[in-house]
């Protein structure tokens, strides 16, 4: 394993291609000499998202990190993603107190806000995972949530009833969830400060930790990544069980945007490759393994 760190970086992805095309050229030692690398900033300049979207870094110690990973036998981005998922779940639950859920396919919610995004790229000779976690230092001694302010767990709502290898990676914190989501949930309020771009508010986090924390998490993060993306198949099944477990989508109504078109449907099941798997209203299901759709919640009129 090597780890590279760098103060800021424009994308931490595109420093990972780049390293990656490097290493393919004639003269180079080859791309598998790479395989293990880590790449890690605090901030990045130029980060995009799923569909080409934009990214804005903010927290004044976020860790965005890219793996460059050896091509699996079997591609499946969806699968990657999901494993790291429940690799940046298991850091947070062994690093600090914040208890993390998670939305198909490459959100990470704490408090129903987003903290983390996830995708998985293909690039010749390689997997490229790129993991945003956005963190603020926390100068208090007691760094916990906020226990004033009302909050719910996400089995308290009530309801009547990815590999793309052209996505683009990084962190796709902010522009995956609907801007009004937020009503969906009741948020601790510490999880809004003011370094949080207004318009980002209720939808996306931060991660409150103390230096030792902070530093006690990234390492956590990068071993459980390995062990996660890296298992076998028998230790990948159980490693989807724990995805199914924290998702905050199954048995929820959702809103299915692609395009122009929008469709409600119900969240069923998540499939062992990580794809989701929904229920319309006349009873017909589907399997969604595309980054090209967009999931969020549907809002319950109460």
């Amino acid at each position: 394993m090597k780890i590279l760190k760098y103060d800021e970086l424009d994308s931490t992805n595109n420093e990972a291609k780049r390293l990656v095309a490097a290493a393919r050229q004639p003269e180079a030692c080859g791309e598998a000499k790479l395989h293990g690398t880590v790449i890690i900033t605090k901030h990045q300049t130029a980060g995009r998202g799923r569909m080409g979207r934009s990214f804005v870094s903010f927290g004044s110690s976020s860790i965005y990190a890219s793996f460059i990973l050896p091509p699996p036998e079997n591609p499946a981005e969806q699968l990657i993603t999901a494993l790291a998922a429940v690799a940046v779940c298991e850091a947070i639950e062994n690093t600090t107190s914040y208890s993390p859920g998670i939305k198909w396919i490459n959100d990470i919610l704490v408090d129903g806000k987003k903290v983390c995004g996830i995708l998985a790229e293909s690039v010749p000779g390689a997997v490229i995972l790129g993991i945003g976690v956005n963190i603020d230092i926390d100068t208090d001694t007691d760094n916990d949530p906020d226990t004033d302010s009302d909050s719910y767990s996400y089995s308290d709502f009530n309801t009547d009833m990815d590999l793309d290898t052209d996505a683009d990676t990084d962190s796709d914190l902010n522009n995956d969830m609907d801007p009004d989501e937020s009503k969906f949930f009741n948020v601790k309020t510490s999880m809004s400060k003011d370094n949080i771009p207004e318009y980002l508010r209720g939808v996306a986090g931060l991660l409150y930790l103390d230096e030792e924390s902070r530093s006690r998490f990234e390492s956590a993060l990068i071993e459980a990544v390995f062990g996660c993306v890296l298992s076998d198949g028998g230790k990948a099944a159980a490693l989807m069980d724990e995805y199914r477990s924290r998702s905050v989508l199954l048995g929820m109504p959702v809103v299915l945007s692609k395009g122009n078109e929008e469709r409600t449907a119900i969240a069923k099941d998540i499939a062992d490759d990580g794809a989701l798997i929904v229920e319309y209203q006349d009873g017909s299901l589907e399997t969604l393994r595309t980054g090209e759709t967009s999931v969020r919640l549907q809002h319950i009129e109460s």
